[in-house]
């Protein structure tokens, strides 16, 4: 690669849903909230080696349970 070609940062898909702070801000509820809720089995999560996300369907659920 030349100095001059502009380096592409390849984005991650959103399919696997939502990292737990952004969850949170979508939810409208603080990370620490989420956390327990999610500690004490309350909220739906998925686990990829060491990193959890939140599914699409699972935030829109605690949304209207907020709302």
């Amino acid at each position: 690669m030349s100095e001059s070609e502009p380096v592409v940062k390849k984005r991650r898909r959103d399919g696997a849903g939502y990292s737990v702070p952004a969850a949170a801000e979508e939810i409208g509820v603080s990370y620490k909230t989420l956390r327990d809720a999610i500690e004490m089995e309350q909220v739906r999560t998925i686990k990829f080696g060491r990193i959890r996300r939140v599914p699409k369907a699972e935030v829109a659920r605690l949304k209207e349970v907020f709302a």
